[in-house]
């Protein structure tokens, strides 16, 4: 990673908040603030408890109702009605290390907020509106 990388990564996280100690996920935890601003009725959840969002675990075969029970499965971040309180979009997240390289990462960020923006608008019209 370069100097001006990691001066770049520190600047940003000095002006927005820090939720994990995972980058990715305080990337899409500001992102998510920033669009869902421009939907009074929808905010979002961090780190959901799978086994609250599947109440109705019969079409799950026994492996996967196992693990949407276990107290410690969660999702990144649940977009839902602040109002009904009905679920609207998932949102999982991968580390950069994944991708093995910030650049990638910081690349893929940067499209990524008009995505969200686009999910999130596509999702309220259909449900909502």
């Amino acid at each position: 990673m370069t100097y001006n990388l990691v001066e770049e990564r520190l600047e940003y996280f000095t002006k927005h908040n820090r939720i994990s100690s995972y980058d990715s996920e305080n990337i899409i935890y500001n992102l998510l603030k920033e669009i869902l601003n421009n939907y009074k009725d929808l905010t979002f959840a961090f780190r959901y408890p799978l086994n609250i969002l599947i109440k109705d675990k019969t079409l799950l075969n026994d492996k996967e109702s196992k693990y949407a029970s276990h107290h410690n499965t969660h999702i990144d971040f649940l977009i839902y009605n602040k109002i009904s309180k009905i679920p609207l979009l998932v949102v999982e997240v991968d580390g950069y290390k994944y991708h093995q390289t910030f650049l990638f990462y910081k690349n893929f960020v940067s499209n990524l907020y008009f995505c969200l923006q686009y999910l999130v608008n596509l999702v309220y019209n259909i449900l909502v509106t």
